[in-house]
């Protein structure tokens, strides 16, 4: 499929120009302003308050990247399967609602003081509320294509080299983040109980890896796709996906806050949005935003207090 053919496919493409552009800027600012003052050192989790070097976040992701480049050069043109068959107002109306939830989800949330202790109530329920329910209705009302519909199948005139492709580069990214020098340091959790802590994790699984990943890249980011484009769905779903960040990780300076989760889960979402652009997998990112909860040197944790 060739540029023009994909640019018929798109029905706002000079809108898509235009968004990608602002996205690109907003991501740019918010590294420079980091950069400007001197805040390289980045708290990358909500359960502590540990830091690392800000490039350490970048260096994989943007190898990730530069991978998926290389490895998808014979890939046809991103398939936006399911979606495509949708007449423009009805997927028009379904992708801004898909992005009011995006939006209504950290607003609400910001809303719900950080230190009440019903917080992880909120937070739950909350992100239920709008990012599965809300998504759920829309499809029930409009007969939307079920889950697996949406993810498709890869066509079969992939090689198996290509079918593999997405795992060897998500296996790359995790080397790069969890054992090399980009590495994240170990920081043990508070919790020692280890069925304690492997609920927490598995919990944590579900309503966050799964969750976010189905909704953010495979309902929202498809959408956006076909609406917009590929590249302005991916800036767009990233800065909203790393937003939400701010309520569980933020420090309450604001400016700083949000620099800093869009330089940090921003950059990442980049690489996550176009690995699924390209390849259209959903397993290898539910694995690889499952690591990011939950580190490898946090399941050995698990491991060894349980036997």
């Amino acid at each position: 499929m060739n540029t023009k053919q994909t640019n018929q496919l798109t029905f706002y493409r000079k809108w898509g120009q235009a968004v990608s552009l602002i996205h690109f800027l907003i991501i740019a600012i918010a590294i420079g302003w980091l950069m400007w003052n001197g805040l390289t050192d980045i708290r990358y989790s909500s359960d502590h308050q540990s830091t690392k070097p800000i490039w350490n976040i970048w260096i994989p992701a943007l190898i990730g990247i530069m991978l998926i480049k290389m490895m998808s050069l014979h890939l046809p043109v991103t398939n936006f399967h399911q979606v495509s068959h949708l007449p423009k107002s009805q997927l028009t109306i379904q992708s801004i609602i898909f992005l009011s939830g995006a939006v209504l989800f950290p607003t609400t949330l910001l809303l719900v003081d950080g230190n009440n202790p019903h917080f992880s109530i909120w937070y739950i329920g909350l992100k239920l509320t709008f990012l599965l329910m809300l998504p759920w209705i829309i499809i029930f009302i409009y007969r939307f294509p079920s889950q697996h519909d949406t993810i498709a199948k890869q066509p079969q005139s992939l090689s198996q080299w290509a079918r593999m492709a997405p795992f060897f580069i998500g296996g790359v990214w995790i080397y790069l983040s969890y054992f090399s020098i980009f590495s994240t340091p170990h920081t043990p959790s508070t919790v020692t109980d280890p069925l304690t802590l492997f609920l927490l994790v598995l919990s944590s699984f579900f309503v966050n890896s799964l969750l976010e990943e189905w909704f953010y890249r495979v309902w929202l980011q498809t959408h956006l796709e076909r609406l917009l484009g590929t590249w302005p769905a991916i800036w767009i779903t990233s800065v909203l996906w790393s937003i939400w960040h701010i309520a569980i990780q933020g420090t309450g300076e604001w400016s700083t806050d949000i620099a800093t989760v869009i330089s940090n889960q921003g950059i990442t979402g980049v690489f996550l949005g176009y690995l699924w652009s390209r390849y259209r997998n959903i397993w290898i990112l539910i694995l690889i935003h499952g690591i990011i909860n939950a580190p490898p040197y946090l399941l050995l944790d698990i491991w060894r207090n349980w036997f």
